[in-house]
Formats: C-alpha cells, sequence, structure tokens
C-alpha cells in the first residue's frame, strides 16, 4: 500500500462517515430510532451499517447505544429516507394504538369480572 492509496482510503471513508451521519440524521425522525442522535461510529458490515456512541449525562455517567441500518439506506435519497421514516412511525403509532387497546379491553375484563362478583355477592 502506498501513500496514494491511504489518502484513498481516508477519502473514502471520510465520504462514508459524511453518509452515514446524513442517514442517521433523517432516521432518527423515527420514532425507534431516536437512540441514533448518539451516532458517532459506522461501520459497513455485509449489509448493513452498525452505528454506536455514547450519551453523557451531567453529572458524570454515560449509557452506551447502538443498532443497525440498512447499508442500502445510504444510497437513497433524503426524499426516499423521508418516507421510510414516516412509514415507520406509522408502523409504531398502529403498535401503540394495538397495545393501548389491549390494555383497556384486559382492564375493562378486569373491571367486569369485579362486577360479576359484586352482584353475585348482592343478589344473594
Amino acid at each position: 500500500m502506498n501513500k496514494k492509496d491511504l489518502e484513498t482510503y481516508k477519502k473514502l471513508q471520510e465520504e462514508f462517515i459524511h453518509e452515514c451521519d446524513r442517514v442517521a440524521q433523517i432516521l432518527r425522525g423515527a420514532t425507534e430510532c431516536r437512540d441514533m442522535v448518539y451516532a458517532e461510529n459506522f461501520i459497513l458490515e455485509e449489509e448493513s451499517v452498525f452505528w454506536s456512541g455514547d450519551e453523557y449525562w451531567s453529572y458524570g455517567g454515560h449509557e452506551y447505544h447502538s443498532g443497525y441500518f440498512d447499508a442500502d439506506y445510504l444510497t437513497m435519497t433524503d426524499e426516499e429516507l423521508k418516507a421510510i421514516v414516516d412509514k415507520m412511525n406509522q408502523e409504531y403509532r398502529k403498535k401503540q394504538e394495538k397495545k393501548e387497546k389491549e390494555i383497556e379491553e384486559a382492564e375493562r375484563k378486569k373491571r367486569f369480572a369485579e362486577y360479576e362478583k359484586l352482584k353475585k355477592e348482592f343478589d344473594k
């Protein structure tokens, strides 16, 4: 490896980091990707990009965050990525609504069981 190869590698690495940061900034708009705000390190793996970073707290602690995103995202335009974020947010909202409905249904069943129990007790 010569000096020109090193310069080429460095330039490619800088472009890769720049593109990863661009993708991470857009994906942060997705509720499920909020931790990407801490993405500082990017590593290209087979079909995905591994990202990691640390969140430092004012009182001295920190938390490590990491995850993956599809390497194909690097080739997409901002508009395409924003459409993916919108879809991710819609799916997240649907999951949350489903959870809320399940919780409400469980609470309703519990209250109904209590009602039935009290009804039997006072009908005697």
